[in-house]
């Protein structure tokens, strides 16, 4: 059985944003219309017309054992995504569909879900109760000017934490070679209410039955983090993709009693195939 510590980690995200790798045309000259690897490395009357994308993988992360643990568990993890286009991407985070794509911006439509966390993952959580499985309803917008990317999302969860939250960030991706592409991503995030009281308040009743001090987490920014990524193509289907990230917990959540470290380090290494 799979186990996702807090809402969700960092480096699974990171990893799926660039899940359909990048372009890297094998003739420079062919790099303003390569659109994908596939594309890049095959003659014109070779490159596939299926607007169909699938991509199967299997890894591990390593990661906290909930947001603020000092302790860390190590996740194996199998993935599928699936793309039409540009336009529909459904993978192990939900769904993605872009209806918006005008001048380098692009407006996606998310569907996703929040896992929750038990008081069961680690002994630091007991006392604190669950915090149930929840659907999340969003949207992004997106900048692209390669090999630049902003962005901008917000989702609401329903069940769960019932929280809103927003995050926003940069990312770069460079091949350095036809077989080497590596990225960088820069981010931060912020919560409402109702999702810090879920996750880093302690009520009453939650400091009698844990020992924790009581404490009233108040909306605002919840983390930064800072990610470098790379992905060794190893031939024109199979590649591997690793990632090391230093995620941040700060202001209110930093100060919860229940955090235990506020520095929030995650790696992830994988293996995929592309059809």
């Amino acid at each position: 059985m799979l186990h996702f510590p807090g809402p969700r980690p960092a480096a699974l995200r990171l990893f799926l944003t660039s899940f359909c790798l990048f372009a890297v045309p094998a003739d420079p000259a062919a790099a303003a219309d390569a659109t994908s690897f596939d594309e890049a490395r095959l003659s014109p009357d070779q490159a596939p017309h299926s607007k169909w994308k699938i991509v199967v993988g299997a890894g591990g992360i390593i990661q906290p054992e909930f947001e603020g643990a000092d302790s860390y568990s190590v996740t194996p993890i199998p993935l599928v995504s699936i793309t039409y286009g540009d336009w529909v991407e459904v993978d192990p985070e939900g769904l993605a569909a872009t209806v918006a794509d005008v001048n380098n911006f692009a407006v996606d439509v998310l569907v996703g879900y929040e896992l929750g966390r038990s008081e069961d993952d680690d002994v630091r959580l007991r006392g604190l109760g669950d915090i149930d499985f929840g659907v999340s309803a969003g949207a992004r917008l997106r900048y692209e000017i390669e090999p630049f990317s902003l962005f901008a999302a917000v989702k609401k969860t329903v069940n769960g934490s019932e929280g809103l939250v927003g995050e926003f960030g940069t990312e770069v991706t460079v091949p350095l070679s036809e077989t080497l592409i590596v990225g960088l991503a820069a981010s931060a995030t912020v919560a409402d209410d109702k999702y810090m009281d879920a996750y880093f308040s302690v009520t009453p009743d939650q400091s009698t039955a844990s020992g924790l001090d009581d404490y009233d987490a108040e909306a605002g920014l919840k983390s930064a983090a800072v990610s470098v990524s790379a992905i060794y193509l190893l031939d024109r289907n199979w590649f591997v993709r690793g990632e090391a990230e230093l995620g941040m917990l700060v202001s209110d959540a930093a100060d919860s009693p229940i955090v235990e470290r506020d520095l929030q380090p995650t790696a992830s290494l994988f293996v995929g195939y592309r059809f």
